[in-house]
């Protein structure tokens, strides 16, 4: 199996941001999430637990000239969360999620999160973050592995199509 990028790595970037991003998750819904994932996933916080696949699907095929960076989000449990980074930009398209996790308390500020007030939101302290790596996939891309539920996720989006040789 073969997996075509259907736009140029410059026409991608052109379109793939934030409201690009939560406007596909909405239309996948929870279903390529792990099932410990699904039940705090909504249509009005669809990046929810989508910041791995989201990552590893646009360092492979449109950011890849990037890092993979993971934070562990102890203010919320077990949880890490991945973004990339490229030129020295942040590339993260599914943050928002965390303006979303309720209730917020001031337990939290200072100790992971800063709030600002201006925006009245936290913010991630992308300062702590590390350098991380893809678990490998079974497809091959010119960055490495890519997992099943990523190339999914790159085919819901309309960004990757397979081409499956012929039987």
């Amino acid at each position: 199996m073969k997996i075509i990028p259907i736009y140029s790595i410059d026409d991608a970037k052109s379109f793939i941001n934030q409201d690009w991003v939560i406007h596909k998750l909405k239309e996948v819904g929870s279903e390529l999430l792990k099932p410990e994932y699904r039940h705090n996933w909504s249509s009005d916080n669809p990046t929810y637990g989508y910041c791995y696949l989201v990552s590893e699907l646009l360092y492979h095929y449109v950011y890849v000239n990037s890092t993979v960076y993971h934070l562990n989000m102890t203010a919320f449990g077990e949880y890490v969360h991945w973004f990339l980074k490229e030129d020295g930009k942040i590339i993260d398209l599914t943050g928002i999620q965390f303006n979303y996790i309720k209730p917020y308390s001031e337990e939290y500020q200072g100790r992971f999160f800063d709030f600002s007030e201006d925006d009245g939101i936290f913010l991630i302290p992308y300062a702590k973050a590390k350098r991380g790596v893809f678990f490998d996939g079974k497809y091959k891309t010119p960055r490495g592995l890519i997992s099943d539920r990523a190339v999914v996720l790159g085919e819901k989006f309309g960004l990757l199509t397979l081409l499956k040789p012929e039987e």
